[in-house]
């Protein structure tokens, strides 16, 4: 994963930080917190993923992901990349990120009619309006090869994974958090059951509900 190979240079030649205490992210961060531990199994003491799966990208994840990445390049004005006018008919089925990303639960309260239902849709698509369509087609496909399942057990630092029952996007069904953490010596893993206040993949940014778990993992120790 090219962003893992720029990232660890970053810290190790441009701040010249031989050795990291902990390497954590949240979603993509947790991505690459997966490939960090298995691609310099000695550069932490301790990895903490969240929101993530150690698995490639596929199913229903990697599907609504082509569904944008396809709206984009098929978009009339997108013109190869090469607009000088930002394209936006692709932003008609950009909501469908948020509806994967949010809990179906909280949907349902901000959207309980149909009138409001629309209502919300168009605020995802003015929301994906204000963005720029090479710097979202960019994020998306360079998720493309994300696959840190066959190479695990080369992880040597303590882990502690962190997901969230109701994530879409991570869904606890696959077992793929499971099967993964299961191949490395002393790994734990946690679900954070849904409530009130959770959000599906967001509620790896609200880490009141979950910051008990990363305590009880640091106060066993890093390094």
């Amino acid at each position: 994963m090219p962003v893992a190979v720029a990232q660890h240079r970053l810290v190790t030649e441009g701040l010249n930080i031989p050795h990291l205490k902990l390497v954590m992210g949240l979603s993509l961060g947790g991505m690459l917190t997966w490939m960090f531990g298995e691609m310099f199994p000695g550069f932490m003491d301790a990895l903490v993923p969240v929101a993530s799966q150690p698995g490639p990208m596929s199913g229903r994840n990697w599907i609504q992901r082509r569904i944008n990445v396809e709206a984009i390049r098929n978009d009339p004005d997108w013109k190869n990349g090469d607009y000088e006018i930002q394209p936006t008919n692709w932003v008609r089925v950009a909501p469908l990120s948020a509806l994967m990303t949010q809990s179906v639960v909280r949907i349902q309260e901000l959207a309980p009619t149909r009138e409001k239902g629309d209502a919300l849709y168009r605020q995802f698509v003015e929301r994906a309006r204000k963005a720029d369509a090479n710097n979202r087609l960019y994020q998306i496909e360079s998720t493309m090869d994300y696959d840190p399942s066959a190479d695990l057990e080369k992880i040597k630092a303590r882990l502690f994974a962190i997901n969230f029952a109701d994530d879409a996007v991570n869904p606890p069904e696959l077992g793929v958090l499971e099967a993964g953490v299961a191949r490395i010596p002393g790994a734990r893993s946690v679900v954070v059951p849904a409530g009130p206040q959770s959000q599906g993949h967001y509620t790896s940014m609200r880490a009141a509900l979950w910051k008990s778990h990363l305590a009880d993992f640091l106060g066993r120790g890093v390094g």
